[in-house]
């Protein structure tokens, strides 16, 4: 389902696992050529030798290549519109981590699924009083309705 926070919520696991890793990538997944630039950019970013070729696809060989000899890295494939349009960017060996935010629930045999949902209202409620230290629970409804009760941080 889109606008449920999956976005914000990987933006979130980033923000408070940051000092778990030495590098958080970022990847707008939801066009292809955009995800292509991106995961040749990143070539740039790692300073590799491939990051000035002219096929584009030497860099995000170089880049899955150098991702799969490193580790301490969190990659996020942001918005991926399924598990085929990325497959050909994953990383291989078990050296770091990937999120996927996905409105896709079809991931089986590619990636664990975590599915996030849309908060019942005394789930919305409870959340923003332990996370706010707001006592006034009516208060708290009337914002988990505002934010349309969605699991959304900060």
């Amino acid at each position: 389902m889109g606008g449920v926070g999956k976005t914000q919520l990987a933006v979130e696991y980033a923000y408070t696992h940051v000092d778990d890793y030495q590098a958080v990538l970022w990847l707008p997944s939801e066009e292809p050529a955009a995800l292509a630039a991106a995961y040749a950019d990143l070539a740039r970013r790692l300073d590799l030798p491939e990051q000035d070729a002219s096929d584009q696809n030497e860099a995000v060989k170089a880049v899955k290549d150098w991702l799969g000899r490193n580790g301490g890295w969190l990659l996020v494939f942001d918005n991926a519109p399924d598990a085929h349009s990325i497959y050909n960017y994953l990383p291989q060996g078990a050296t770091g981590h990937l999120l996927i935010p996905s409105r896709d629930p079809n991931w089986d045999g590619t990636a664990d699924v975590l599915q996030v949902r849309q908060f019942q209202r005394e789930e919305s409620v409870d959340f923003l009083v332990e996370h706010t230290k707001e006592t006034d629970r009516e208060l708290a409804s009337q914002l988990a309705d505002l934010m349309g009760d969605l699991p959304l941080f900060r």
